[in-house]
Order: C-alpha cells, then structure tokens, then sequence
C-alpha cells in the first residue's frame, strides 16, 4: 500500500529562521515562521519598532511589453494606466478581506504582480487567458526571495542599507521603485497594513541568507526583529477591525 508525500517548499531564509528558534508551521505548501517567541511581543513591536517577516512565498510575477496598459484592463478591468513608481491593490473577489493582487509599475514595459502564495496560479492563468503578443508574463516565485519590513522604523532600518529615500514623504504607501540594497539588486513595494508602514523587499534567491543577515545587522539600533506569521495576521486584523478613524487607544489593544 502506497501513500503520498506532499512535499514542503523551504525558503532560503529557512535554517537561519530555524537557528533563531523559530516555531513554523506550514501554510500554502510552505514552512514558514509562525512566531519566534511571544506573538504579542511580536506584534507590538511591528507596531512600535521594526519587524523582519520572510515573504519569500509570496506569488511573483514578471509582466513585460508594450500592451501592459492593455493587459490590466482585459485581465482586471482596470481602464486607467498605472504610473511608473506606482503600485495597485485590486481585490480578486469581492469580500473586504478577500485575496488581492498587488500590481507594481517598476518601468513602461515592466511590472510585478504580488499575489498570496494560493493565488499565483489563479493570477497566472488570468493573464495568460488575456494576454496577447505585446506582454509576456514570467512566474519568478522560485527565483526570488523577498523580506517584509513592517513598522514605524522601517524606513531607517532601508536608509542604512539602500540609497532609495523610502522616508514616508518622499515614497509614500503604494510605491514602487528598484534600488540596490546591501550592494544587491532589489525592487521595493510599499504596501502598507493601515496605518504601520510595511515596505516588501525582493531580491535574487540567492541572497536570502546574507539578505536576512544585513537586515537584521543594520537594524540593531532600531530593535529590529525577526516576527512570525501569527503577528502580521494580529496587525492585519485589528487593522479589518477597526479602520484607522476608529483604532482603540494602545492600552486596548
């Protein structure tokens, strides 16, 4: 009698998230952090300082050509053009707290969709059944790694390691850009969780280690920290919860 074995994608980042004590838990066919120690801890300090989430399963696809404009109005229905520097939310059902696709325009031929890992494919086959010979769509999930840096002290922590102004003025939520950081090519989306700034970092795979190394090294003295999954889905829902206008004060959080 035979039985099956799903297999477990590992991130670059997985032996030194293992290292660091690290509780995981599978989720979308991955091992990920679910916290490293206390979730509350975790998710004050997203709230507070800074946190390191590895995002590296998030779905990411590389949109190419001269009919982009074109391509998002088919696929998704959206007729106005999108800016270079610009980024996206558009929800792929209509529920409030459904998946969504972060669209990125990082040049006039290029962009990046963002998606939750379970929804890569879905957005795949949506823009190869609009595409036409002016786009190219490329899955690049496997070939980059990407880190998640949340919370009121982020953009310190990136102007340590990156010569990209990622100050809240001068690159505000949804924006978008390419940029070294720590000497390594990477593309920035800022997408924010209400009101916590939370800045996705992407970059070649493998950099991953030396990546989560750099971050954290450069984010010392701003008590940066790795957080797990349990903490991003605490701030995201206090965050459905109660809308920015109507947050509780801290002591009821």
């Amino acid at each position: 009698m035979s039985t099956s074995v799903t297999p477990v994608a590992l991130t670059a980042m997985h032996y030194l998230h293992v290292e660091l004590g690290a509780t995981m838990a599978e989720k979308d066919g991955w091992r990920r952090p679910a916290h490293y120690g206390s979730a509350d801890e975790e998710t004050e300090r997203l709230r507070n300082s800074v946190g390191l989430l590895d995002i590296s399963p998030d779905g990411k696809i590389n949109l190419s050509g001269v009919g982009l404009d074109g391509l998002l109005s088919r696929a998704f229905g959206q007729k106005t053009p999108l800016g270079i520097g610009d980024s996206l939310v558009i929800p792929l059902v209509e529920s409030p707290d459904g998946p969504s696709v972060i669209l990125a325009r990082l040049a006039a031929d290029e962009m990046m969709a963002i998606t939750e890992p379970a929804e890569r494919q879905g957005v795949l086959t949506k823009l190869a059944d609009h595409a036409d010979t002016s786009t190219q769509s490329i899955d690049v999930t496997s070939a980059l790694a990407g880190v998640a840096i949340t919370g009121p002290s982020g953009y310190l922590l990136l102007r340590a390691v990156s010569e990209l102004n990622t100050s809240p003025g001068a690159f505000p939520n949804l924006s978008c850009a390419q940029s070294a950081v720590a000497e390594v090519h990477g593309t920035f989306v800022r997408a924010d969780i209400g009101e916590v700034p939370s800045y996705r970092l992407y970059f070649g795979r493998e950099f991953g280690q030396y990546m989560w190394e750099a971050l954290l090294d450069a984010g010392l003295e701003y008590d940066a920290a790795p957080v797990g999954l349990e903490a991003l889905a605490r701030l995201a829902n206090d965050h459905r919860k109660f809308p920015d206008s109507q947050r509780p004060p801290r002591s009821l959080r």
